[in-house]
């Protein structure tokens, strides 16, 4: 498979991983590492999207990979297992790149510079530093 035909897969999947953190995403894809098995992996995260030791947003998490998984099963087992590392390696990629997505505009060029310095902003004056 060409990079160009995985990372278009990757992203794909990774578009319907919504709310899905790229820890958990990468538990389960080490899970398929160690075992090498699509179908055990695929039970296992639907155990876990079903498990109540884990946290709700946890089990949301395993139960959309879940979903995501089964829904191209059929796509995904056609490809090697070097293949199937490479497109998880790249949803996990994707995953990483939504984390600043939220955060965009929260904080200011200034308030970043000044949180580098160690200085910050309290009530419209500059605080020193505290050394």
């Amino acid at each position: 498979m060409h990079t160009d035909q995985a990372v278009e897969l990757a992203t794909q999947l990774g578009d319907q991983l919504i709310d899905v953190d790229r820890n958990e995403w990468k538990k389960w894809t080490e899970y398929f590492k160690r075992d090498g098995d699509l179908d055990r992996a695929l039970s296992l995260a639907q155990r876990l999207g079903q498990s109540l030791m884990l946290r709700p947003g946890q089990q949301s998490a395993y139960r959309k990979i879940g979903d995501v998984i089964k829904k191209h099963k059929p796509a995904l087992t056609k490809l090697s297992m070097d293949d199937l590392h490479q497109v998880f390696g790249f949803i996990s990629w994707r995953l990483v790149g939504r984390l600043g997505t939220p955060l965009e505009g929260r904080l200011r060029t200034g308030d970043f510079a000044n949180q580098a310095k160690g200085t910050r902003q309290t009530s419209g004056r500059k605080a020193k530093r505290g050394r």
